[in-house]
């Protein structure tokens, strides 16, 4: 999905492309109708990535950023920018395409196969500028869709050449119904008069608020019954006798003073059992416990008597032999 918020741009010598707000979603066409030329131009250049706006943002699905936008979108036929020149073949526009094409060289096909591969051989040898038209319009689209990694194209001008306007418009919207689901811009100078889809001309503004970035990732329903319908059980009856809502809450309501008038104190013998159940006081509880009890005294042990002192130490004065 692109996302474009109050984009525009200043030029050399004034204002360019004036405040313009959009948003394509995924396999859509959008076209965008400018007067000039140089605005035209100036309006593929920014949607595609190509060329920093003054003001405002533009952006590819929920990735901010103009490098995402550049990496997903392509720029088809723009005049002097990437329009190709009169001089070349069409052999020539195929091999220089093909040769910018992002990835490595190997793979890249040639050519002459791929002029084969998408029934363009017959056009080989011919001026680019020479053949019809929508035949060089489509040419130019494949090219561009070589890059597996474009999901939007933007047209600068498709009308230009002259070409019916319900076959150029016929082969843009042939381009959202592909497998890719692509998302095409186009800007033109009028609106086809068959053209009955959605238009944006320059210097519109509308504020695209955030719910608008979710559509790019968020899956929608649409026209599904089944996804819609629901099985759902009507609520049972209540009978009849029970009370209802109002008549619980008043019995409930005058049941309370009921209760509080059946309410007796407690007796003599209720307080007896709690002043039993009581303990006691610290004092006693330390003397009950048996850490707290008076450890026994220990025995006395007998002096030894006077004489039996007196020979001890006798015994050790006499100096030995």
């Amino acid at each position: 999905m692109l996302i474009a918020n109050s984009l525009s741009f200043k030029g050399r010598h004034g204002q360019l492309v004036d405040k313009t707000s959009l948003a394509v979603e995924r396999g859509a066409l959008l076209l965008v109708v400018a007067d000039a030329q140089l605005e035209r131009t100036a309006l593929a250049l920014m949607l595609s990535g190509r060329m920093s706006p003054s003001s405002g943002t533009v952006q590819w699905s929920t990735a901010p950023g103009m490098k995402t936008l550049r990496a997903h979108s392509a720029l088809v036929d723009s005049p002097q920018v990437n329009e190709p020149e009169a001089h070349l073949k069409v052999r020539d526009v195929v091999s220089e395409d093909l040769s910018l094409v992002p990835g490595p060289f190997w793979r890249r096909p040639q050519s002459k196969k791929w002029l084969a591969k998408h029934g363009f051989e017959h056009l080989a040898g011919d001026w680019i500028d020479a053949i019809d038209p929508q035949t060089r319009l489509d040419l130019l689209t494949q090219l561009a869709l070589e890059n597996h990694d474009t999901d939007c194209l933007v047209f600068d001008s498709p009308d230009r050449h002259g070409i019916d306007e319900p076959t150029w418009l016929e082969s843009l919207e042939e381009l959202t119904h592909t497998r890719r689901q692509l998302t095409v811009i186009a800007v033109v100078s009028r609106i086809p008069d068959s053209w009955q889809g959605p238009v944006v001309f320059a210097g519109q503004t509308a504020t695209i608020d955030d719910s608008a970035l979710q559509t790019a990732t968020v899956p929608q329903i649409e026209n599904d019954p089944e996804a819609h319908e629901v099985d759902v059980e009507p609520a049972p009856e209540l009978p009849t006798d029970e009370p209802t809502d109002t008549e619980f809450v008043e019995t409930t309501s005058s049941a309370e003073p009921a209760a509080l008038e059946d309410y007796t104190p407690p007796t003599d013998t209720t307080s007896e059992m709690v002043k039993e159940s009581e303990p006691q006081n610290t004092a006693e509880l330390l003397e009950s416990s048996p850490l707290h009890r008076e450890a026994p005294e220990a025995p006395e042990v007998p002096e030894p008597p006077a004489q039996e002192e007196a020979e001890l130490a006798a015994k050790s004065s006499t100096p030995k032999d």
